[in-house]
């Protein structure tokens, strides 16, 4: 067998070497041929992807309410079809009139902000006194100009989001389909991947793949979950306090909050300024009661909400969590900043265990000695 002979090992290892030569030497080619193969088989990445974020809620299921299979399959679909059905037909239609709204008042709403500040900072006597409304007055029109083009440009962004969304529909319906054969079967698919590690490697390497694989599987899912519901609930907590302060786009502002929640640490941040901005656009006083009641959510979330839902799923300490976001955005961007923090408690755990392991193997041989 193949694990049994160093020279087939060797021969692998030089083909995979030189797979890996013409990968990096023909890296465009490469490139547009992955992105073909990854658009032909999106329906399939898609099932993937939704059948493990949901396989942690069907297992949950099937333990508290002592469901069979089909039944806790169908009951979260038809749960999770109903959600989406809703914010296709409700949620969405005025998220988009709120943007189109915001597009066609934001010259308006540059002027008025420009007359408030003329009136209430520029005309100020105490900002006059000491020189600083002629230093606010030459650079107010320049930061409003700046702030209304990348706030159009962040609307854009999204709009366009939701047309890529909006002809993806096809291969997302597929995608639900063939997610529900995964989730049927889905001991198979694991007992299946066992048996092709074990039929390359020896039955120790075999046990130390599967118990690292295990380890990735439970970092993951805890993580994935637990983050995506705790950004909804989130959202809506921002709905509810924006709504009681009467901002204006209030939707769409819980929008922007709640996706880039998502983000750990900086997330809460980053949504908070579009919030602030669109709303000091409308109004600069209220932006200021807004910035405060978000600042205080964010609190909330941090001290409390949030720990609640995730714990200590990733097992990272501030220090890691933070180089894996600045890693991860600046590779992927959002994506990567998203899935760069379950991606390094893996990459700790397991480098935890093979310096374990050395440490111990040191420790071995110096006490036979």
């Amino acid at each position: 067998m193949l694990k049994d002979n160093k020279f087939m090992q060797y021969l692998l290892f030089f083909f995979i070497a030189l797979l890996l030569y013409k990968i990096v030497d023909n890296f465009n080619i490469v490139k547009e041929m992955f992105s073909y193969i990854t658009s032909l088989l999106s329906p399939f990445i898609i099932a993937f992807s939704i059948a493990y974020m949901l396989k942690t809620l069907i297992n949950w299921m099937e333990k508290k309410f002592q469901m069979n299979r089909a039944i806790s399959i169908l009951t979260l679909y038809t749960l999770l079809l109903g959600l989406s059905a809703l914010s296709i037909t409700v949620l969405t239609p005025k998220i988009v009139d709120s943007m189109t709204h915001l597009l066609v008042h934001l010259p308006t709403y540059v002027d008025q902000t420009n007359h408030w500040l003329t009136q209430n900072v520029l005309n100020n006597p105490l900002f006059e006194r000491f020189h600083i409304a002629d230093y606010i007055e030459s650079n107010v029109q320049e930061f409003l100009d700046k702030t209304s083009y990348y706030v159009t440009l962040l609307l854009n962004k999204i709009a366009s989001g939701f047309v890529s969304l909006t002809s993806a529909v096809f291969k997302f319906i597929f995608g639900i389909i063939i997610s529900v054969y995964m989730l049927i079967d889905k001991e198979k698919f694991a007992a299946r991947f066992s048996q092709l590690i074990a039929a390359f490697t020896k039955e120790h390497q075999t046990k130390k793949i599967l118990a690292v694989t295990r380890q990735i599987d439970e970092t993951f899912s805890k993580y994935l979950v637990g983050k995506i519901i705790d950004s909804i609930i989130f959202g809506l907590l921002s709905y509810i306090v924006l709504f009681l302060l009467n901002t204006p786009y209030t939707l769409l502002n819980a929008v922007i909050l709640g996706v880039t929640n998502l983000i750990p640490y900086f997330g809460a941040i980053i949504g908070s300024i579009p919030a602030i901005v669109i709303t000091l656009f409308v109004s600069p006083l209220h932006a200021l009661w807004v910035g405060i009641a978000i600042l205080a959510l964010q609190q909330f979330h941090g001290l409390y909400l949030g720990p609640k839902i995730l714990g200590n799923s990733v097992g990272l300490n501030p220090f890691w969590v933070f180089l894996a976001i600045i890693i991860g955005g600046g590779t992927y961007g959002a994506l990567g900043m998203f899935l760069a923090v379950p991606v390094f408690s893996v990459l700790k755990t397991m480098m935890d265990a093979i310096i374990d392991q050395r440490l111990q193997a040191k420790k071995l041989l110096s006490n036979g000695q």
